[in-house]
């Protein structure tokens, strides 16, 4: 069990959504920091390159975690608490909230600490954002045509060879992986980082026993499609983004993982491979064209 602001969240519930995975891939990367650029690297804000090459993995598992965080993002979780925190800031949020008010007030008054709203978007812009203007692909088109081509693998029949379709999967996979490599440079890590602690404590503060009792109880997604869309003032797709979080997550972490593989031309994939069930559940989520 851990326990954030006062509120105990059960390991399973954080592996399930993959908050714990998004942690693990940021402490790899930092131990890849410091393995590159020895101990004062990890003070580092803005870091170069930990190599040369197309594919590296460390840079890669950092923009996994920030899509994850996109993803939530779009599902309103830290809007929504920020929101909530602000509300009780300023007087403005009227619900009886008991002993919850300590730790929320102490989260809006860090709020010029963190990463603000705006600043997460601009981030999430740049690396996620819309279609170059040199005709690139924008990079949920690439994760798009990287989960089609591991669909068609685990679709394939049986007695019929996977060879090309594992040669497209990984020439896609290349491509995700080349600019996800690129993105994950300068402060990508250091955001990553931030953001994914601000969903932790969000998240806890959610289930404080006070708060959720406010809330109307439940779990935080169960609050957050209850109260969500009257808060924040537009409607979510709660589950749905929640989903494309932890299936995109998934599918960047893996190119991050074949890396040498993917490079070399050898990635091997076999028909029920959970990278083929995580594409599956990525497309539904997505909405197949």
């Amino acid at each position: 069990m851990t326990s954030v602001n006062g509120a105990t969240l059960p390991a399973l519930q954080l592996e399930g959504i993959g908050l714990t995975s998004c942690e693990r891939l940021l402490a790899s990367h930092l131990a890849d920091v410091e393995r590159g650029f020895g101990p004062a690297g990890l003070g580092v804000i803005d870091l170069p390159p930990l190599r040369s090459g197309a594919l590296i993995g460390a840079q890669i598992r950092v923009v996994a975690t920030l899509y994850w965080a996109r993803e939530l993002e779009e599902a309103g979780i830290l809007p929504f608490v920020e929101s909530i925190a602000q509300g009780v800031m300023s007087g403005t949020w009227l619900a009886p909230i008991g002993a919850a008010i300590h730790p929320l007030v102490a989260f809006a008054r860090r709020r010029e600490q963190r990463f603000t709203r705006p600043e997460r978007l601009a981030l999430f812009d740049r690396l996620f954002g819309a279609a170059a203007e040199d005709g690139a692909a924008d990079f949920d088109g690439l994760l798009r045509s990287f989960a089609e081509a591991l669909s068609a693998i685990g679709r394939e029949p049986a007695d019929q060879g996977i060879a090309h379709l594992e040669a497209r999967a990984s020439e896609m996979g290349r491509a995700v992986g080349a600019t996800a490599t690129a993105g994950g440079v300068g402060v990508a890590g250091f955001a990553a980082r931030d953001i994914v602690e601000q969903i932790r404590t969000a998240l806890g503060l959610l289930q404080h026993p006070d708060l959720s009792r406010a809330l109307g109880g439940g779990g935080p997604w169960q609050m957050l499609m209850r109260h969500g869309p009257s808060v924040l003032g537009r409607p979510l797709d709660v589950m749905r983004r929640l989903s494309r979080a932890r299936a995109g997550l998934a599918l960047i972490d893996w190119i991050a993982r074949e890396a040498d593989a993917i490079d070399r031309g050898r990635a091997r994939i076999m028909r029920q491979a959970p990278i083929v069930s995580a594409a599956e559940t990525w497309l539904a989520a997505s909405g197949r064209p």
